[in-house]
């Protein structure tokens, strides 16, 4: 099972995989009468936390290959979807209506992206701003919170990741599931400076995968890479200060929607500041400041790149 399309790994398409000819074949599952204990069920199997939404009417986009499961019916304690009450189906036609979920983001670290950016999405959305092992994916030694050598967790354990095969689509499937903005350069040769452990992932090809851990490999520490060829990547932030008296000083804007906006004060404090000044790669934040200290923002600047 996968979630596609989503804000994070936590959300997104339900696909799962089915044998009907003795190979994997990926489709999707039908929204008649998917319901919250249906997405609790999908939650759980994926790592995540409790389900927040079940969502119909191909909210997350309309998958291909065949539409596998309709019905379902799962009382919610299953461990897996296809444990439950379901209808066996094989219809290419009915996509528009492709189930999805939305899951807790227990596995990540996003309370101050919650602040920022007042919306649900934003919260679910891997913010990086932690180096415990409760994310996923990580990027280390880098320059601000959206550029350096990319690690992930598997088996309990951090490993790198091979720059055999390491290109620009692969880069961008780790920008979007961190939550930042575009790719701008796949880093070889251990760029950001070789990391330890295992290596466990070499020769991806991400395509239009919505995280790293799903795109096509070698599998699972099959490979002979050392870490002179760890991967790293380079993404644009998403945030920036303007009119500071420094680079690290300034008024709030966060880029969505290929427009500029401001962050509203209210419930402003040192806890959000901080999360910005690491976010930044700046130091440890001195003072949040409210009332439009640094000047207000007239409309927004659209159509602007975030490194603009």
């Amino acid at each position: 099972i996968k979630l596609e399309n989503g804000f994070n790994a936590c959300s997104g398409r339900v696909e799962i995989f089915y044998y009907p000819w003795g190979s994997p074949v990926l489709g999707t599952v039908c929204d008649n009468s998917w319901d919250l204990s249906d997405a609790a069920v999908v939650c759980r199997e994926m790592g995540c936390g409790d389900a927040i939404a079940a969502k119909s009417a191909a909210y997350f986009g309309q998958g291909g290959g065949p539409v596998w499961l309709n019905d379902v019916n799962c009382v919610g304690n299953e461990l897996t979807l296809t444990a439950c009450e379901s209808k066996k189906t094989e219809d290419y036609n009915l996509h528009y209506k492709d189930a999805g979920v939305i899951c807790q983001c227990k596995l990540f670290h996003c309370h101050a992206c919650k602040n920022i950016e007042k919306k649900i999405l934003s919260v679910c959305r891997p913010c990086n701003v932690s180096n415990n092992t409760s994310t996923l994916v990580k990027l280390v030694n880098g320059t601000n919170s959206c550029s350096g050598r990319v690690e992930v967790f598997f088996d309990g354990r951090w490993g790198t990741v091979c720059d055999d095969g390491w290109d620009q689509s692969d880069a961008a499937v780790v920008c979007r599931e961190l939550g930042c903005g575009n790719v701008i350069e796949a880093k070889n040769a251990a760029y950001f400076g070789q990391g330890s452990g295992l290596v466990w992932l070499s020769d991806l090809q991400c395509a239009s995968y919505s995280t790293l851990r799903n795109c096509n490999s070698n599998g699972w520490g099959q490979n002979s890479c050392g870490h002179e060829k760890d991967a790293g990547v380079a993404c644009q932030l998403n945030i920036k200060l303007v009119n500071g008296i420094t680079s690290c000083s300034g008024q709030v804007e966060v880029f969505r929607d290929s427009q500029w906006g401001t962050v509203f004060d209210d419930g402003w404090d040192l806890s959000d500041a901080a999360v910005v000044c690491r976010q930044m790669g700046c130091g440890d934040a001195i003072e949040a400041i409210g009332g439009a200290y640094f000047g207000q923002m007239n409309g927004c600047r659209q159509n602007e790149s975030p490194n603009s």
